[in-house]
């Protein structure tokens, strides 16, 4: 009985895994991911390099190019590195768990908080360097934490690496890629463990990340760096919220109380667990000097000191810098992190009695909960960044079947930023017919129109052909022929 929770967490990564390679073959491409083929992947290798961009993450996109240099674009080739990311993460977030919870129940229950959440899904087969980013820090606490269990130093060594790769693969990973460097030099400072310090820990890392990033760093500025928000209470909500209303963009609704209910604890939780980290971590570094720390304490001060040190990086960072906090996708790693820090939390306070009797299994409730409402979004068929290109492939073909054969060319007026997605179709299925017009939709005669957001008013006046009202996207087109220029 004891090896139940291990074979069900197994199968679950197995069929997640599974369900991202599907989407990666079937859904459409989206805006982000045409943008970084279009202005990166298919242009020359010196752009990756020295151009900087928000939209270019530089280990995913240079792992794109090999991608389809081997065996051309389309859109699952340019995901498989991003698929690679989610497999790290999978198998990383399998062996932290087990680290906490052995064979017991609240592997599965952990695993599949972890796992299930819709929004890091989208970035575990998405062609962009989140979900590869993620995997590999996580691959960083696993490799330090075998090196605090063993002191080999290969494992030191391969955290360091991982960490650095970890920045390149999303630059979202600098401040906790930071804080966890600082955590553990201060811990091998401690120790007096000069020589791994310099030459195994912090060389590799910096030397991988100096390498793929300095070049297109020293071209960056201020106003590169523009995704975010400008409150920590709006940083959280863009993270709870996202992982809760994945399939729906209204308020929380009376008539769902169970999502209603987890998304205000999540609002109320989160702080009071990051308000706990401080004296835990206080009472630990105290306790270290008694006895060495089991398990769960160690990798309780990695989360948690990484989770509170980012923190603190980042309001430094928008206090001093005007950059903003992370929000929905640059905030990622912010999800792992908690969960870790609060599973942790609750195989220490699983000691004491009274802790184990009350807090522990509410807890452990709040997390299955969690973990149902996320499984009761499973969607294979839009990523919530970009619902609006969730039917875009299809929509191209709609327009391929609906086309007059006999001319050359078909004009499509498309709206930004569809128009980069519909433009990556144009280019790699070598869609020569298609006539693409993507400026000042309201201006631009066309015979088709592929319409969204504040463009979706256009359609009265124009035949509608398909509409979509999830991903409000219309495509319909021109009652007349348009008015040549």
């Amino acid at each position: 009985m004891g090896r139940i929770p291990t074979t069900l967490a197994v199968l679950l990564l197995a069929v997640v895994f599974a369900a991202n390679v599907y989407r990666a073959r079937t859904q459409s491409f989206t805006a982000d991911e045409a943008l970084t083929y279009n202005n990166y992947v298919s242009a020359p290798l010196r752009a990756t390099l020295t151009d900087f961009d928000a939209n270019n993450h530089v280990l995913n996109t240079l792992l794109e190019k090999v991608s389809a240099a081997l065996f051309g674009a389309s859109e699952f080739t340019l995901r498989l590195p991003s698929l690679a990311g989610g497999a790290l993460y999978l198998a990383a977030v399998f062996l932290l768990c087990r680290r906490l919870f052995g064979q017991g129940a609240m592997l599965i229950v952990s695993v599949a908080a972890l796992a299930l959440n819709p929004l890091v899904l989208d970035y575990l087969s998405a062609a962009r360097g989140y979900g590869m980013a993620l995997g590999l820090f996580l691959w960083a606490v696993e490799f330090l934490l075998r090196y605090f269990d063993q002191a080999r130093p290969e494992h030191l060594y391969r955290a360091s690496l991982a960490l650095g790769l970890s920045v390149a693969a999303n630059l979202t990973l600098a401040f906790p890629g930071v804080a966890l460097v600082s955590l553990c030099g201060a811990v091998l400072v401690r120790r007096r463990e000069w020589g791994a310090l310099a030459d195994q820990f912090l060389l590799p890392g910096f030397l991988a990340a100096f390498i793929l990033l300095a070049i297109p760093l020293s071209h960056a500025r201020g106003g590169h760096f523009y995704i975010g928000t400008q409150s920590l209470a709006q940083a959280l909500d863009g993270v709870v919220r996202p992982s809760l209303y994945h399939d729906s963009s209204s308020l929380p609704e009376p008539e769902q109380p169970l999502r209603h209910w987890l998304y205000r604890s999540s609002l109320r939780l989160v702080p009071a667990v990051l308000a706990l980290c401080v004296p835990v971590l206080g009472w630990l570094g105290w306790r270290r000097r008694r006895a060495p720390w089991p398990a769960e304490q160690r990798l309780f001060a990695l989360c948690a000191g990484t989770l509170a040190g980012s923190i603190l990086l980042v309001v430094a960072a928008h206090a001093r810098l005007g950059l903003p906090y992370p929000e929905g996708r640059t905030g990622l790693y912010l999800i792992p992190l908690f969960c870790l820090t609060a599973f942790a939390l609750m195989r220490m306070a699983a000691r004491n009695r009274w802790a184990a009797r009350t807090l522990v299994p509410a807890a452990a409730v709040f997390f299955s909960l969690c973990a149902i409402q996320f499984a009761r979004q499973w969607n294979t068929k839009y990523y919530l960044e970009w619902r609006f290109d969730s039917r875009t492939k299809e929509i191209v073909r709609m327009i391929d079947g609906l086309r007059d054969r006999s001319r050359a060319s078909v004009s499509v007026s498309v709206t930004w930023p569809v128009a980069a997605t519909v433009d990556f179709y144009r280019r790699t299925r070598q869609l020569e017919w298609l006539d693409l017009k993507h400026r000042h939709v309201d201006k631009t005669p066309a015979e088709y129109y592929i319409l969204t957001g504040e463009d979706l008013q256009l359609a009265e006046k124009l035949e509608v052909v398909f509409r979509d009202d999830f991903a409000e996207v219309v495509l319909a087109r021109a009652t007349a022929p348009p008015v040549r220029p």
